[in-house]
């Protein structure tokens, strides 16, 4: 009798697992996108509580974008629709009438056909150094060089105050995009602070001079792209990381 409890109950939580895989567009094997991708990430049974309504868009890009990724193991995907979940780190893509995801942690690289007809390239954010730790993700590249002009986007939730026990309160999260821009050098990352006295000091005095002969707004990315470039085209000023 113990035995036909525990076959009745295995059984139960295999077709859950079945079931969930297959609504989210599933982590399943991904045979007709031509490659040998394994099953990379695994499903978490949710949790008994009331499930929180959830406000804001998780979506790098909302839209689909035509894009190939790199998977950390060489394996490669060609000019498939492709859309990046920042909030699980997921990319999607669309393959026929399915969707497989692919967990962030195991992509090398994905290059994205923007919606301007520019092209953004995201490279795995855990290969740098982030003042000792790593950062979440993906880095958009947009100057590369010596010193690389970098962005990171992510998801900060915004929880409202509820009680799971009591069933009280609002159970609802917003996602909120965030955005920091970096300097890149010796896969060292700096962050662009908001304090711009703070951020001149950690350059030597004629780099310091140039942001503030050209009047350099350091929350405008041309502006900052004209400092990286004057960085690179004068490495005796900006030998060293800041």
């Amino acid at each position: 009798m113990m035995m036909r409890r525990l076959n009745l109950l295995f059984a139960a939580q295999y077709f859950f697992y079945q079931a969930y895989t297959q609504s989210i567009g599933g982590v399943n094997n991904a045979t007709s996108l031509d490659m040998n991708l394994n099953n990379y990430g695994f499903i978490t049974e949710l949790k008994p509580e009331r499930l929180a309504k959830v406000t804001g868009n998780s979506y790098y890009y909302e839209q689909w974008l035509q894009g190939n990724i790199r998977i950390d193991n060489g394996i490669e995907i060609k000019d498939k629709p492709v859309r990046f979940n920042m909030r699980d780190n997921i990319l999607e893509v669309k393959d026929g009438n399915r969707v497989v995801g692919i967990e962030g942690r195991r992509v090398a690289y994905f290059l994205l056909h923007l919606p301007d007809g520019s092209n953004g390239e995201f490279y795995q954010s855990s290969e740098y150094n982030f003042g000792g730790t790593r950062l979440y993700g993906f880095l958009n590249f947009i100057v590369r060089g010596d010193w690389s002009l970098v962005s990171h986007e992510f998801i900060e939730e915004v929880k409202s105050a509820y009680i799971p026990s009591l069933d009280a309160g609002h159970n609802e999260v917003s996602l909120v995009k965030k955005k920091r821009m970096l300097l890149l050098k010796n896969k060292e990352l700096t962050e662009i602070t908001k304090n711009k006295k703070d951020f001149i000091a950690k350059f030597p005095d004629p780099v310091a001079d140039y942001i503030k002969s050209e009047k350099l707004n350091l929350k405008e990315t041309a502006d900052l792209i004209t400092l990286v470039n004057f960085l690179n085209s004068t490495p005796a000023l900006g030998s060293g990381t800041p």
